[in-house]
């Protein structure tokens, strides 16, 4: 999927983008099955932080969009209910 970041998103994205592989560590997922689907949740989190009003953390913003992104992959895939 190509997306197009704005210039405040991009700088955001440049500046968290360790929090994807934070994410895929701390779960002890395969980077090879698992890192597109971490990175759209990671780009979805930048777009509904920088529109966000909200007094929330990016990271917590980020962690619950990966996570959702790599439930909706399994789901996609096993067609079960997955929890990380």
């Amino acid at each position: 999927m190509l997306v197009k970041l704005n210039s405040k998103e991009a700088e955001l994205a440049a500046e968290k983008y360790y929090l994807v592989h934070e994410f895929l560590e701390t779960r002890n997922l395969d980077p090879d099955k698992y890192y597109d689907a971490v990175l759209d949740g990671f780009l979805n989190a930048i777009r509904t932080f920088c529109k966000s009003q909200a007094n929330v953390a990016f990271k917590e913003i980020a962690f619950m969009e990966m996570k959702t992104s790599c439930i909706e992959m399994l789901s996609l895939i096993e067609n079960d209910d997955v929890s990380l």
